[in-house]
């Protein structure tokens, strides 16, 4: 099971049945991705923050640990998403398909996560348990 169905699987409930989504292997994505994704830093930065600082995590996870957990979550979501716009598309990152992502990632992170699963730290990437 790759690591983005264990986080899908934690932070979805079972009653949401979220977009479809087509395996990404990571080589290509990255390739897309990559050379563009500096070029970004100011977006993605914002949106680090706007996901730390206008979360839910805040109040019901751990205070800011947990709203920081929830923008790595947010920035690990966001760059697969990148990767899957790109390889849906057949170009590299660009601004349209980054907004494509970013909306497609605020979808997940915002209307199909579970606020509470995704408060908890045990929700973040680096846990594979």
């Amino acid at each position: 099971m790759s690591r983005c169905s264990i986080a899908r699987a934690r932070l979805c409930p079972r009653r949401c049945p979220g977009p479809k989504r087509r395996t990404i292997s990571n080589r290509s994505g990255l390739r897309l991705i990559a050379p563009a994704w500096p070029h970004f830093d100011d977006v993605l930065s914002r949106y680090a923050a706007a996901k730390a600082f206008a979360s839910w995590s805040l109040y019901l996870g751990d205070g800011v640990a947990a709203a920081a957990e929830t923008a790595r979550i947010a920035a690990a979501v966001l760059r697969i998403e990148c990767a899957r716009q790109c390889r849906v598309f057949g170009r590299p990152l660009d601004r349209e398909l980054l907004s494509n992502a970013i909306e497609q990632s605020d979808l997940l992170l915002v209307h199909y996560a579970d606020p509470e699963t995704l408060a908890r730290p045990e929700a973040g990437p680096n846990n594979t348990a």
